[in-house]
């Protein structure tokens, strides 16, 4: 079950047609065009769509699991999933020093 988009997207402001598929989802040119404008009024350079999807994959992960990333991001596998779940060496040395 897809997740609702949030209303500044879902209301296509940039006037883009949904995709040839027909399933209501925007375009790729709709979402870099959105994403430009939304990085531009924030001051944000350098990052990109799935950057945040990544960045949203990872916190999913460290709060509810795997399985609820998996679930928000529609991994049809949950193999995918496992990327959102590496753990970097300070990650991994700070845990250590926890104990």
């Amino acid at each position: 079950m897809a997740v609702p988009c949030p209303v500044f997207i879902a209301s296509n402001p940039h006037g883009f047609r949904d995709n040839p598929a027909d399933n209501g989802r925007l375009n790729t040119k709709a979402i870099n065009t959105i994403w430009n404008d939304v990085c531009r009024v924030a001051g944000v350079s350098g990052r990109t769509p799935h950057s945040a999807r990544h960045g949203m994959g990872v916190f999913l992960t460290q709060k509810k699991g795997l399985s609820a990333a998996g679930r928000q991001l529609q991994h049809s596998n949950n193999i995918y999933t496992l990327e959102y779940a590496r753990v970097t060496n300070q990650e991994l040395q700070e845990a250590l020093d926890e104990r």
